[in-house]
């Protein structure tokens, strides 16, 4: 995966983070923390050189290459759901830290003026 690839995986993620907070629709949580999950898993996949995966994939993938990152995600994926959302916002800003941080102020992506 290109830096510009990463950069604007990142970029989705950080315009993904806040969205849970202050949602009182748990279906609404529900499908944004699962989209969160999903977002935060493919960097740490291609900045370990893993085969890209989803759906049960991911998870396999992320435990053989972060073990402990699958559960993490889950947790944090559960306590949004219960309305909770600083356990995942740890777990993604920690994955966010490893390839460059939160990614906003000043990203434009190649063909976007």
């Amino acid at each position: 995966m290109s830096a510009e690839e990463i950069d604007a995986r990142r970029y989705a993620i950080t315009d993904t983070l806040d969205d849970p907070a202050g949602r009182d629709d748990p279906r609404e949580r529900l499908f944004i923390a699962t989209e969160l999950v999903r977002r935060t898993g493919e960097p740490v996949q291609a900045v370990s050189g893993s085969w890209g995966g989803g759906g049960k994939w991911l998870a396999r993938r992320l435990e053989t290459t972060v073990p402990g990152l699958s559960t993490r995600l889950h947790h944090g994926l559960r306590e949004v759901l219960d309305g909770r959302t600083e356990p995942l916002v740890t777990v993604v800003d920690e994955v966010l830290g490893q390839v460059g941080g939160r990614l906003w102020v000043g990203h434009k992506r190649a063909g976007v003026p």
